[in-house]
């Protein structure tokens, strides 16, 4: 992780610990409700709903269970909040109840109790930001600590040691609880007052969540969408990147060296010193030009030899491979310099030469790089046209502009990579042309892209036009 951040801020319900919405969809399958329709019930009320108030601790447990049964049982609202619902996901709206009661304490309760189981993964990635003592560790949710709750309630909500349990308390360096701080997520202000108190700017805070990520980009947040199985998933299937020309001919067997190699690009791999060397000035550039005009004379067997044989560059090594990949050995430059000489030459000289051995260090890898697609293009196939001409006609345009996407400028369509087209495709199965669909589906578009997000992606990658 980059020095620069200073704080990871932690979710805890459906990131530190399992997702209470899961208990929800277990009741809208056991009252013959659709999906998302208890959800729309709570969210359509905005920051006047019975959920909302009890998060900020402005109300207390048990006339919360009456006022939230009764904000899920007002059909009349919780029908218009679902039709508008599928209308904004583009899908039909099935058959909705006329009338409806939902208990909110049982309710409130399975979701507790669902709450209340840790995920592993994201614990124990907990433990090590800890151990290695570079990073606060913050928790940021939506919770109920500041809420006095009667006994016999404490252990039907599974909150035996509290709304906030003590071994969950200490894992953070700090916990910032909604009702204690008299504000919940989305509300930007939330997520400033947890960097204010713990003396972090926004920028300065990565922020894990399951959900609500675009209210902490507005915070300056460098929001992360968790997902267990990321890893696990860029392991089975890590994406090549690159114009899909060459992804295509890309042989993941290889290492990338023998890949460009084998395309017939490696004679493009140079690897001396970007930008090059920086010119001398004055009297010292008539000096370099002089001795840039004369061949420089050798001054020993090895440099003699170097001329009929390619040399490593000094402080380089190279790794002899087969064919197939495999490691036959090293080879290594260990010539000392010699450096005995250098204290009876001048500040001006020593400029020139420095120069010059770098010019000339510089050539040294050029032919080596050079000699090594030769030496290897008869193990891995000669130059690949048609390869070549597909990266040409995708390179920068003759008229100079490097916008990739004006199709005008001769450089051909643009290409999404493979990972960008394993996020869509699913989206894509599932929900066709409608964007504004694929945007709204928590579950196959966990990074919550926008639609406008989700249209350029398919364009790019060829699912719309």
């Amino acid at each position: 992780m980059s020095r620069r951040y200073k704080a990871v801020i932690f979710d805890i319900g459906g990131v530190v610990m399992r997702s209470p919405f899961i208990a929800i969809a277990e009741h809208e399958r056991k009252l013959g409700l659709p999906v998302n329709y208890i959800n729309c019930s709570i969210t359509g009320r905005g920051s006047n709903g019975a959920w909302q108030k009890f998060e900020r601790g402005e109300i207390e447990l048990l006339p919360f269970y009456e006022a939230f049964g009764k904000d899920l049982s007002d059909t009349v609202n919780g029908n218009k909040w679902y039709k508008a619902y599928c209308s904004r996901k583009g899908i039909r709206c099935p058959t909705l109840p006329e009338t409806l009661h939902i208990d909110g304490r049982e309710l409130f309760g399975a979701m507790m109790r669902e709450a209340q189981q840790y995920d592993p993964h994201i614990r124990k990635a907990i433990l090590r930001l800890r151990d290695a003592g570079q990073h606060k560790i913050i928790a940021l949710t939506n919770n109920f600590a500041r809420v006095n709750v009667p006994v016999e309630e404490l252990e039907f909500l599974g909150w035996g040691d509290g709304a906030i349990p003590t071994h969950l308390r200490e894992l953070f360096d700090d916990f910032c609880d909604s009702s204690s701080m008299g504000m919940r997520k989305p509300e930007p202000e939330f997520y400033l007052m947890a960097c204010k108190r713990n003396e972090v700017e926004p920028n300065e805070a990565i922020f894990l969540d399951d959900i609500g990520l675009r209210k902490a980009r507005s915070s300056s947040h460098r929001p992360v969408s968790h997902s267990r199985h990321a890893k696990r998933n860029l392991k089975k299937t890590p994406p090549i990147r690159g114009p899909k020309a060459l992804q295509d001919a890309w042989d993941s067997k290889l290492t990338v060296r023998q890949n460009y190699a084998r395309l017939g690009l490696v004679v493009n791999l140079d690897p001396s010193a970007a930008g090059g060397v920086e010119k001398p000035l004055g009297a010292q550039q008539h000096q370099l030009a002089a001795e840039e005009s004369q061949p420089i004379a050798s001054t020993s067997s090895s440099t003699q030899a170097s001329a009929s044989k390619p040399s490593v560059p000094a402080g380089f090594g190279r790794i002899i491979r087969d064919a197939s990949g495999k490691v036959l050995g090293v080879e290594l430059n260990e010539e000392e310099e010699n450096s005995g000489h250098t204290a009876s030459i001048a500040h001006e000289d020593d400029v020139v030469m420095d120069d010059v051995e770098s010019r000339i260090d510089q050539d040294a890898r050029r032919q080596w790089a050079t000699n090594f697609s030769k030496s290897t293009a008869p193990h891995f196939g000669q130059k690949n046209e048609e390869l070549v001409h597909d990266l040409e006609r995708i390179s920068a345009p003759i008229t100079g502009t490097t916008t990739l996407s004006i199709a005008v400028s001769g450089i051909g369509s643009r290409h999404a990579s493979s990972g960008e087209v394993k996020y869509l495709t699913p989206l894509v199965k599932k929900h066709g042309s409608n964007v504004e669909a694929m945007a709204g589906d928590i579950k196959l578009n966990p990074e919550q892209r926008t639609v406008g997000q989700l249209r350029r992606a398919l364009k790019k990658a060829g699912f719309l036009t």
